[in-house]
């Protein structure tokens, strides 16, 4: 990496690595055989890594509630072992500081049911972002696979982003129906982020998103995180970094050169490109990601999604 960058520029928006090790019933996050683990993560440019707090709809509401405080519990306990490395990032004043920062996410709040006293809950416990909906629909927002109901956000779901703001939280956009997405924007002002989220003009996949939507998050000062899995890169076949930095040069042509970011989707994707093998690929990604957009790469690698965390979290 250059040393035009500082130690650590990385900010990734997304990973699903808690529910990964949840699911496989460890406590370890010293070496696992996943995308990230805490050797590989402290030895990487990552300075903050946002953590999402992912329970399937499948689980429905009150299982998912239970299982979404496991993965608090383990997050809490995770970061309290290797308290030396990771900080937590609660206000903004976390943003920036040693090892590597944490940022809590909810990915989908299926969970609250119509109870949003459990977003205070949740913030009180250190979440500092969440989705309204995964794919799919619930008492919320229609989410990205259900496009053709052409629902949005439903009373609840207003509510709960107007809280959401009021609290601190940032609003995350990916995963939501078109029309939902266009529905929070309307509701709350500010800066948004679609964590994981690419460029619908380079693959038509209802997860990505369109231009219009794309210049709208601009606009918004919002940062939109670039999803590492192929899938939503190319339409099918093998990809590479270069198809990385083609939906990064799309986007920022489109939305400005302030609302690139990463969001990898660490652990929760079945392909990815053969050249960034995980956490332990983000220095040489750093480099070409330098090497392409050369003054914007800062703002591409971290310093966009820094900025959007210090105006939206709680003062310190």
């Amino acid at each position: 990496m250059s040393s035009t960058l500082s130690k650590r520029p990385i900010v990734d928006a997304h990973c699903d690595t808690w529910l990964r090790l949840l699911e496989h019933d460890s406590r370890d996050f010293t070496k696992t055989d996943g995308h990230i683990d805490l050797e590989r993560l402290i030895a990487s440019p990552v300075g903050i890594q946002v953590f999402a707090l992912f329970t399937p709809p499948k689980w429905g509401e009150e299982r998912g509630l239970r299982q979404l405080m496991r993965l608090l519990n383990l997050a809490k306990e995770l970061m309290a072992r290797h308290r030396s490395d990771l900080r937590p990032v609660l206000t903004q004043g976390d943003v920036d500081g040693p090892g590597v920062g944490v940022l809590l996410s909810v990915e989908g709040l299926d969970v609250v049911s119509e109870d949003l006293d459990l977003l205070d809950l949740f913030f009180h416990l250190g979440v500092r972002s969440a989705m309204l909906t995964w794919n799919g629909r619930n008492r919320l927002a229609d989410g990205a696979l259900t496009q053709e109901s052409g629902g949005g956000l439903s009373r609840l779901g207003r509510q709960a982003i107007r809280r959401m703001a009021e609290l601190g939280m940032v609003v995350d956009v990916s995963h939501l129906a078109e029309r939902a997405f266009w529905d929070v924007l309307d509701e709350i002002d500010g800066p948004l982020m679609a964590s994981h989220s690419n460029a619908r003009a380079l693959c038509d996949h209802p997860r990505n998103l369109t231009d219009r939507q794309l210049t709208a998050l601009g606009e918004r000062r919002g940062v939109i995180g670039i999803n590492f899995y192929s899938r939503f890169l190319v339409p099918d076949g093998e990809t590479s970094s270069e198809d990385l930095l083609r939906h990064m040069a799309h986007v920022l042509d489109v939305a400005g050169p302030h609302s690139v970011g990463l969001g990898s989707d660490w652990d929760g994707i079945e392909s990815w490109p053969v050249d960034v093998p995980g956490v332990a690929g983000m220095a040489a990604l750093a480099e070409k990601i330098e090497a392409r957009f050369g003054t914007s790469a800062a703002g591409i690698l971290g310093d966009n999604f820094r900025r959007l965390f210090r105006a939206v979290l709680p003062p310190s």
